[in-house]
């Protein structure tokens, strides 16, 4: 089993392999504190050290469909993953860790 750090996937390009579509790197990871799991994965069109500067897209961990040596491929509808970054449903019980 192959092991990824934290800041190695925030250096990951993400494609939508729907579209082929290059959504940029990821600028945060959406943790479920109880269980210890990735919930998602934010990611935002913006450079590899994590200054993001357009809309970023919560890509939940089910649409992720590989990770690979120098992307990260991902399966989903664009208009239904934009989301507001700060804006945590359920504080309690999940949290994000920032790059």
């Amino acid at each position: 089993m192959e092991r990824c750090s934290t800041s190695g996937i925030g250096q990951k390009q993400v494609i939508n392999v729907c579209d082929g579509t290059n959504l940029g790197f990821v600028t945060d990871i959406e943790f479920e504190i109880c269980e210890g799991k990735i919930v998602a994965l934010i990611v935002g069109d913006c450079t590899p050290l994590g200054f993001s500067k357009e809309e970023q897209i919560r890509i939940p961990w089910c649409k992720i469909k590989c990770i690979g040596e120098d992307v990260i491929l991902v399966e989903i509808v664009i208009n239904e993953c934009k989301c507001s970054c700060r804006d945590d449903g359920d504080k309690k019980k999940r949290k994000r860790s920032i790059f």
